[in-house]
């Protein structure tokens, strides 16, 4: 099972580091984080969110939920408690009245 790709580069003075990791799974559970901003606010439905968003199970916390009235589109700014990380989400409109 191929959990990380190492790409090796030739050294560079600009560079801080000659090794890039892209690591397929922290990639999937981000993938799988990115679908709670299709979710709403506790308390705040919204015409095209699927419910309210449960980011606990992931081990995070909701730093904003911000919500633009005008084309109905979201984002999402959570903090990862366990890798010490700020996750920026987005989704646009999932309703089909701003798509005219």
């Amino acid at each position: 099972l191929l959990t990380q790709f190492h790409k090796f580069e030739e050294p560079s003075s600009q560079k801080l580091s000659s090794l890039s990791t892209f690591c397929l799974e922290t990639a999937a559970w981000l993938l799988e984080v990115s679908w709670q901003s299709y979710y709403d606010a506790p308390g705040k439905p919204t015409e095209g969110g699927w419910g309210e968003i449960a980011v606990e199970q992931h081990s995070l916390r909701e730093v904003a939920h911000i919500h633009n009235e005008d084309n109905a589109c979201h984002a999402l700014v959570l903090k990862d408690r366990r890798r010490n990380r700020l996750i920026v989400a987005f989704r646009g409109t999932s309703c089909g009245n701003h798509w005219n």
